[in-house]
């Protein structure tokens, strides 16, 4: 039987003036809140309450134990009002992950677009294209793309973007095919493209297959999209980019495939919290949900 709960007991067989009122207020039965009180009395080893037929009355030790329950109830209530005060009001340090390109054009935007006027809030941002641990690592919240294997974090889905096959606006003419691929580090040594063909666009006569295949062998590689566009704008070959970053380079690069689209990656938020999630995190799902839709509009 917990200290916290006889001593609880007791304040509530104080305040109510008998042991009958505190198990009606507790729900319980007479019996069972008397017996907490001789239980109680019994761990101490002293005498709280004297009691008449009519009347009970604390003795000087049980009065000073008596101001000491109200006082741990006090501090108790206070806990629980704060841990829930802070469960509304966005602060404390958010611990995101996410790859170097969802990083930057998809969580930072979203992120301090959302805590802006929330000056409480501190980031504590990991650019990872590995799969990090998350509760090994205290991370509350990781932005990927592609389904992640069953296991014990929420996984939800918040949007999708497409990938462009594209190169610089100088690279020598030929089949596509022909020319050097830079390769993600997630992608194989063969790589294989099937681009379906683009609803709602005017296209000329001979534009009439809905969908193409293209094979490629890697012949550069790079291990985050900072590189991956350099290479690009260096004309040292083709490559895919997320459309979002795409759309920021067209000063130098194009879409080798105009007429044609690659296959949706859909972008997953998963997190550890199977319950009481905190308002930074839900916020911070929002916010780059809402960014995701945003950059899927005005790509079309």
């Amino acid at each position: 039987m917990s200290r916290y709960r006889q001593m609880t007991v007791f304040q509530h067989i104080v305040e109510t003036g008998s042991i009958t009122k505190a198990a009606d207020r507790l729900g319980l039965s007479k019996s069972v809140v008397s017996q907490h009180l001789k239980q109680l009395e019994l761990d101490l080893g002293v005498t709280l309450l004297t009691r008449t037929t009519r009347k009970q009355h604390l003795t000087v030790v049980g009065d000073a134990f008596f101001q000491q329950c109200c006082l741990m109830r006090t501090i108790a209530d206070n806990a629980w009002q704060d841990a829930q005060n802070q469960q509304q009001v966005p602060q404390g340090t958010i611990t995101v992950t996410a790859s170097n390109a969802v990083m930057d054009y998809l969580v930072i935007p979203a992120l301090t677009d959302c805590f802006r006027t929330f000056p409480a809030v501190k980031f504590d941002l990991r650019s990872d294209d590995g799969k990090t641990d998350l509760i090994q690592e205290g991370i509350d919240l990781a932005i990927r793309v592609g389904e992640s294997p069953s296991s014990n974090l929420k996984q939800r889905k918040i949007g999708q973007f497409r990938d462009v096959l594209c190169g610089h606006k100088t690279l020598s003419e030929g089949p596509i095919e022909q020319q050097a691929y830079i390769a993600h580090h997630w992608q194989h040594d063969k790589i294989h493209h099937m681009v379906t063909r683009k609803v709602n666009v005017s296209y000329e006569e001979e534009v009439v297959e809905s969908t193409l295949s293209y094979d490629f062998i890697a012949t550069h590689r790079t291990n985050n999209y900072h590189a991956c566009l350099g290479l690009l704008k260096q004309s040292a070959g083709i490559g895919i980019l997320p459309e979002f970053i795409f759309q920021q380079h067209q000063m130098d690069l194009v879409d080798l495939l105009p007429h044609y689209q690659l296959a949706q990656s859909n972008v997953y938020a998963l997190h550890a919290y199977h319950g009481g999630m905190p308002v930074t995190v839900s916020m911070a799902i929002a916010a780059i949900t809402d960014r995701l839709a945003t950059l899927a509009i005005q790509e079309q």
